[in-house]
């Protein structure tokens, strides 16, 4: 059975988290085959037996589907899985979550929002959760990962709210980086995001600029595909993460880690008690004793079965007896 997944998705689009999606696809649902795209078109749902949407905070954005597909798609069993719903949703996307056959949103508490839309729908961990196993590797002592998210780094057509929210989380973290460093602690920087539009990188840059210990060798890169991940955030005793997927890393790791939030989905993102701290909280003083007081952090409670009603739910639409 062939399945076309669209999200952020392709060539172009080296996001760590969103590749990470697409082995939680293949690993839920190793009986199908799966295509991979960030447009819908006639031409790659020419033989395609269903469509999932999918791929974490997307239902605010316009969906890309070309107009000569979009009968071709209404008649194609189409599902809505992993995603967000914490967020607008956009016109378009509500349209096809009405027709619908199932939507799996990541958190329940906006369950009541979707159902008001489409009765058929459920909720299942972050898929990423899906792809927990054995790690190997230590953490090694007095060692910080941090993740940054250049979703964060202003324009100049930016809001001044969103200036001023940037500059003054780059001069707290950046004080108290510098403050670790001086204690002995090695720092590094990976930026999950490595697009050619949405490089994390550049946030690190500026970051690291703001130091006083400055040192190109801060920043890491080259780590792909949830193994080689989870390995690296083991490898450090303590994660600082603006990515939504940092926290999935880090807890599939069994990484003790501080989430910045600068988006609800931050806020409380894990299924153990991270410390999360809005980025206005994030001052360096706070940073600091939340790295003293990591340890406490108990290790994430996923199971295989927190997906089995999804496997069912989706294979009995496609596979009815």
């Amino acid at each position: 059975m062939n399945i076309l997944v669209y999200g952020y998705y392709g060539p172009d689009k080296r996001n760590a988290g969103d590749m990470l999606f697409t082995e939680a696809f293949k690993k839920l649902f190793p009986e199908y085959t799966f295509t991979f795209t960030d447009i819908i078109t006639k031409a790659n749902l020419d033989k395609v037996h269903a469509v999932f949407i999918g791929g974490g905070s997307m239902l605010d954005g316009i969906p890309s589907i070309d107009a000569d597909a979009i009968d071709t798609l209404r008649s194609t069993p189409l599902f809505y899985i992993g995603v967000g719903a914490d967020t607008d949703i956009h016109d378009q996307h509500n349209a096809l979550m009405k027709i619908a056959k199932l939507i799996c949103i990541r958190t329940p508490k906006d369950i009541d929002k979707v159902r008001a839309i489409n009765p058929n729908v459920m909720a299942a961990p972050d898929l990423t959760y899906s792809l927990a196993g054995e790690v190997i590797g230590r953490h090694i002592a007095k060692t910080v990962l941090i993740v940054p998210n250049c979703n964060l780094l202003p324009r100049h057509s930016s809001r001044l709210w969103e200036k001023i929210r940037w500059d003054l989380f780059k001069n707290e973290i950046s004080q108290a980086l510098d403050v670790l460093v001086e204690r002995d602690y090695t720092v590094r920087f990976y930026g999950m995001d490595q697009s050619a539009t949405m490089m994390d990188e550049w946030a690190a840059q500026e970051i690291i600029n703001s130091m006083e210990n400055r040192n190109s060798n801060y920043i890491i890169r080259n780590y792909y595909g949830s193994k080689s991940l989870m390995e690296l955030f083991r490898s450090f005793e303590f994660v600082i993460t603006s990515r939504y997927h940092g926290v999935m890393l880090s807890e599939l790791a069994d990484t003790p880690y501080i989430s910045i939030a600068h988006h609800s989905k931050l806020m409380g993102a894990g299924y153990r008690a991270g410390c999360f701290l809005s980025t206005a909280e994030a001052s360096k003083d706070r940073l600091l004793k939340g790295v003293e007081t990591l340890h406490t952090q108990a290790k994430a409670d996923i199971q295989p079965s927190d997906f089995a009603e999804l496997r069912r739910r989706v294979k009995d639409i496609l596979e009815p007896a």
